[in-house]
């Protein structure tokens, strides 16, 4: 009979953000969807190479005037970029966004 505490495995610190600095300022959500997706993609394939499984994510948009929006995504398990490009889709709906964005970030949170 152990009676030593289960000790819950913490992620490696090795989970970069991933980022894109687009081309042109996004202004339009098609555009949006389209950016995302790849973005996601890469997110996805780097928690998968370190075996880790996504239960919450941030990101932070840059826009065009330098000011910056950061959203937290809800507690779940995110098995596919599909779901995680859903969810920022869902996430970007709630911002008051005044110019258009430069730059995204996606990052893994523990």
């Amino acid at each position: 009979d152990d009676q030593r505490r289960i000790a819950p495995v913490q992620a490696t610190s090795s989970i970069e953000p991933v980022h894109i600095v687009l081309e042109e300022p996004l202004v339009d959500k098609t555009r949006w969807m389209l950016t995302i997706v790849p973005l996601a993609q890469a997110f996805m394939r780097q928690l998968s190479q370190n075996d880790i499984i996504c239960r919450q994510f941030g990101f932070v948009l840059t826009l065009d005037d330098g000011q910056t929006r950061e959203r937290m995504s809800r507690i779940r398990a995110y098995h596919s970029p599909v779901e995680i490009a859903r969810e920022m889709n869902l996430m970007i709906d709630g911002l008051a966004l005044q110019s258009p964005i430069t730059e995204v970030e996606i990052s893994f949170i523990q």
